[in-house]
């Protein structure tokens, strides 16, 4: 099919073409018979030679008229749309790359068969010169063909498998787009396949650095779920941490019917695949409902689950719900340390009886291998500087509502810490500052403590520890941020504590480090109670997660230490042996069920449950979904005078045109029109 790029164009030729019939319609003489004597001796014009003549001038006219309205075709870049016109034009190769959601929603309506059907028909109607990245996508990306040819592409697609994780699109799509960005070919397309689930796709809009035209496809039909979205054991305010042999306990699980319709549910609370109680009830279209049961415990580590079951249910995966009646779960600390020397008196003071935190401790240059979400508190102490990537992965992770605490190591690479951490630092660094060793005085004492603070508060009473004790040998000056605010100073009048918020998450800086060279701190009475202080502080305001989902990493119980070596059963009775841990944690969850850890002939048992966001049907339209998308050209496009005044087209039209770019043959048409029109010019008589 024809179709015009900036159609305006068009019209504005159709103007100026009529412009040579409006000229010759006003400079047209009208014929005037004048008779004289001279005239008798004339021969008549023969009829056919006039006749001829004014062929030609008509032949002129309509030249000019369309060696005009050429012009303005040309200007209005037209286009054949349709399949199969790239090949009809030898069209440039594609880089293509295919995304197939694979996440835990996807199994529901066996959409995942169909995803992977229209993966297989995108890629054998790819030319042979194009080029193809697959990508499985889930909370993970995994790249199934990179830049591979469409037959090894298709090969490729028996890799596919369904998770049971929950899904990313927003990460997905920028993976993508960061892989296309290095391509060779610059016709870049992104084939979304997926169900579109809203729930998995964030607000806002996503830049395509590409310049990737993205395609989104969403599998149909529309599915219907009943799911237990969560449950805990529920104790009295006197009861233990773990529930007793005999001892009475409640348990209250939350289940949601999210079809169009009500349905009559049995929802069951199970202990070691038995049923202990039943409950029926109709639910609502819509609407969720919280169930309550009461049971008596059979032992001090019991396994249960809520089961639900419902008549209509397209996601079976979601109908389970697994609690571990255990102790609650301490608050996670990640210790990012330059040194082992450098948390020496941090990873002490957390060893103290009765600690709420469970200490994990890397370099920075590890810190891709955790996911900073899982973690309450991160603790920066002896690092000399970041990079870029982990300093972005620390500003998320306090946007997002984590807490973050930069104590500052004697030895500081400032510039690194002042550009790649400027959003979240709570003030410039400036220079150090070194107390002279010949001075009886061995630091600046901290003063101008604000004792109204959260965090000095306590520490009104003396007998909780004195703050105005601590000296520090070596500090920073820091020029404190317009945001930031100052909570105590050393007593020249450097600041030595300030706090910034950022996002939904809280920063704290200590202008000198955590160890003696720093000054006494670690070595005083106080230091214990104010760590303690800082970190209940910019701890995430909600209580502790008590269960993992799939996917997230299982944090072992305290008693297991890293070097130490593990046996874990997964649920579906599969065994790993974890030799020598470097971190006591397993990386990945890839099921939903009962993790058994064994260690030292000991026995732990972790729940790991379904993503409560992969249960909600609700999905986005794909134009609403492509309307969220933005490329670098359709930016320039909408600044550009004339996108202005004549609008902005769709980049698959503007693609389309760009490679097939018939305006050429239209100004080629039109050169060859006027030198045709400049030669019967010229043998045409006035």
């Amino acid at each position: 099919m024809f179709s015009l790029l900036t159609t305006p164009y068009l019209w504005l030729g159709v103007g100026a073409a009529l412009l040579p019939v409006v000229i010759h319609l006003i400079h047209r003489n009208k014929p005037e018979i004048v008779h004289f004597a001279a005239m008798r001796f004339l021969d008549l014009t023969p009829l056919r030679l006039l006749r001829y003549q004014k062929l030609k001038h008509l032949l002129l006219l309509l030249m000019r008229i369309l060696a005009l309205f050429l012009l303005g075709l040309a200007f209005a870049r037209p286009y054949l749309a349709g399949d199969k016109v790239p090949a009809l034009f030898g069209g440039e190769p594609r880089a293509l790359a295919i995304i197939v959601d694979v996440s835990a929603s996807m199994s529901a309506v066996d959409h995942f068969s169909a995803a992977r059907d229209e993966a297989q028909k995108i890629i054998q109607q790819a030319a042979s010169g194009d080029r193809v990245w697959l990508i499985a996508a889930a909370n993970m990306m995994e790249l199934l063909a990179e830049e591979a040819e469409p037959k090894k592409a298709e090969t490729a697609l028996t890799k596919l498998n369904h998770k049971q994780t929950a899904g990313n699109l927003r990460e997905a799509l920028l993976f993508a787009d960061q892989l296309l960005s290095r391509a060779k070919l610059q016709r870049r397309t992104i084939y979304l396949i997926s169900d579109l689930q809203a729930s998995n796709i964030p607000a806002g809009t996503l830049a395509l650095n590409s310049n990737a035209e993205c395609v989104p496809i969403a599998i149909k039909p529309a599915w219907q779920n009943v799911a237990v979205l969560d449950g805990q054991i529920v104790k009295p305010s006197n009861a233990k941490s773990t529930p007793a042999e005999n001892e009475a306990s409640a348990f209250a699980c939350r289940v949601r019917n999210f079809s169009d319709a009500d349905q009559r549910l049995d929802v069951q609370l199970l202990n070691n695949n038995a049923a202990v109680a039943t409950k029926n009830l109709v639910l609502a279209a819509r609407s969720e409902q919280a169930i309550q049961f009461s049971t008596k415990a059979a032992g001090r580590e019991q396994n249960f689950y809520f089961e639900v079951k419902a008549p209509v249910d397209d996601l079976p995966g979601d109908n389970r719900f697994y609690l571990v009646a255990q102790a609650e779960r301490k608050r996670r600390l990640l210790v990012l340390s330059g040194n082992a020397d450098a948390a020496y008196f941090v990873r002490e003071a957390m060893r103290l009886p009765g600690s709420p935190y469970q200490l994990f401790e890397a370099t920075p240059g590890a810190l891709h291998q955790y996911r900073l979400e899982d973690f309450d508190a991160v603790l920066v102490v002896g690092v000399a500087g970041f990079n870029r990537g982990e300093a972005t992965a620390l500003q998320q992770y306090v946007e997002s509502g984590g807490g973050l605490i930069f104590t500052l190591a004697t030895t500081l690479q400032i510039e690194m810490y002042n550009r790649f951490l400027a959003e979240i630092l709570p003030g410039q660094i400036t220079a150090a500052v070194r107390a002279n060793p010949a001075e009886k005085r061995r630091g600046a004492a901290l003063t101008e403590i604000d004792f109204g603070h959260p965090i000095f508060k306590v520490f009104v009473d003396p007998s909780n520890g004195d703050p105005t004790t601590v000296q520090a040998s070596q500090y920073y000056r820091v020029e404190a941020n317009p945001a930031a605010n100052r909570l105590a100073g050393f007593e020249d009048g450097a600041a030595a504590l300030l706090e910034r918020g950022a996002g939904k998450g809280k920063v704290l800086l200590w202008t000198s480090s955590l160890d003696v060279a720093g000054g006494n701190l670690p070595v005083r009475g106080i230091f214990v109670p104010l760590l303690y202080q800082w970190l209940n502080y910019v701890c995430r305001p909600e209580p502790p997660q008590s269960t993992t989902l799939v996917g997230q990493t299982l944090f072992f119980d305290e008693t297991i230490k890293a070097g130490q070596s593990v046996a874990v059963t997964l649920p579906d009775g599969s065994q790993q042996t974890l030799e020598k841990l470097p971190t006591p944690i397993l990386k990945e969850t890839p099921q939903a069920g009962f993790y058994r850890v064994q260690h030292n002939n000991r026995v732990f048992w972790h729940a790991v449950n379904f993503d409560a966001h992969e249960s909600d049907p609700a999905s986005l339209p794909a134009e609403n979904f492509t309307a969220r998308l933005i490329r670098p050209d359709e930016q320039t496009l909408a600044q550009n005078s004339v996108a202005g005044i004549f609008g902005a087209s769709e980049a698959a039209e503007r693609d389309a045109e760009k490679q097939q770019k018939l305006w050429r043959f239209g100004l080629w048409a039109l050169l060859i029109l006027l030198l045709g029109e400049v030669w019967l010019a010229n043998k045409t008589p006035r």
